[in-house]
């Protein structure tokens, strides 16, 4: 266990200083610097949910040497819920990211905001192997999680180079996106594998009308963003993308089983 967890944090460790200085390389400083903003704004974002899951490692470990008949049943309901609040979570980050480029920058910048939507799509779908990792951590069999973050390091910097070398910087920001995808399916796919759970597991059943409902959602904001005139700042067109995602949206996420579960034990905890 000791040996494992100390080849994730030493992997864990070189992915970040490897990205960024394939991203000079290729980039330049200004790349860079667009790419640290957009990776520290989406990862904070990322860390509310991820924190928060970390919770279940103790519960895990005690369910392992008590009830370990319970795990799955644990890992089931933290991957519905974490599936249900990382769809919303990104998706309004997602909307969002127009505006802080204007409130940060002080104007629309295409390259922030495709190193951005870039790693959206990266961190939401790592955020996913979330519950597979901690339980991993909390039943201390670290084969996957350690193959994950091993292959996520060795491609990163595969893919990041030969992206780099044609695309430039979003080449880069690419090959870690990809390389974090790919790593983070094999901690998911590996715990369902053996555990015999269902791939269409991944998309939980309650869950695929708003999964639906959200990619219309961003599928219309990018039309208005890529083919309307008016309004023509960004403010705007941040606004009225999110009044058509709220219209298209809106009704899945009211109708969704967990949200009144999630409001009513927010609610309790808050009383408490």
């Amino acid at each position: 266990y000791g040996v494992n967890f100390q080849v994730v944090s030493i992997v864990t460790m070189l992915f970040e200083p490897t990205t960024k200085a394939l991203m000079a390389k290729f980039g330049g400083l200004t790349s860079t610097a667009y790419y640290e903003m957009a990776s520290r704004m989406v990862s904070q974002v990322r860390a509310l949910l991820v924190s928060a899951n970390q919770a279940m490692v103790p519960q895990v470990a005690e369910l392992h040497e008590n009830e370990p008949e319970q795990i799955s049943k644990v890992y089931s309901d933290s991957y519905r819920i974490v599936f249900f609040l990382a769809l919303l979570l990104f998706v309004g980050v997602a909307l969002v990211v127009p505006l802080m480029s204007e409130l940060w920058i002080g104007h629309y910048e295409k390259t922030f905001v495709t190193y951005s939507i870039l790693l959206i799509a990266g961190l939401w779908l790592n955020t996913l192997s979330g519950p597979a990792y901690f339980v991993n951590l909390g039943t201390g069999l670290l084969r996957w999680n350690t193959l994950a973050h091993v292959t996520i390091g060795i491609l990163n910097v595969i893919l990041g180079y030969s992206l780099g070398v044609v695309l430039g910087g979003e080449g880069v920001a690419l090959g870690y996106v990809l390389a974090l995808v790919i790593g983070s399916s094999l901690v998911i796919l590996g715990y369902q594998r053996d555990h015999q759970i269902p791939l269409a597991e991944l998309l939980p059943s309650e869950s695929r009308r708003l999964f639906f409902s959200c990619c219309t959602g961003l599928l219309s904001t990018w039309a208005v963003f890529r083919f309307l005139e008016v309004p023509q700042n960004v403010l705007g067109k941040t606004g009225l993308s999110l009044v058509i995602c709220t219209i298209v949206i809106g009704p899945a996420f009211w109708m969704h089983s967990l949200r009144a579960r999630i409001t009513s034990l927010s609610l309790a905890a808050f009383y408490k």
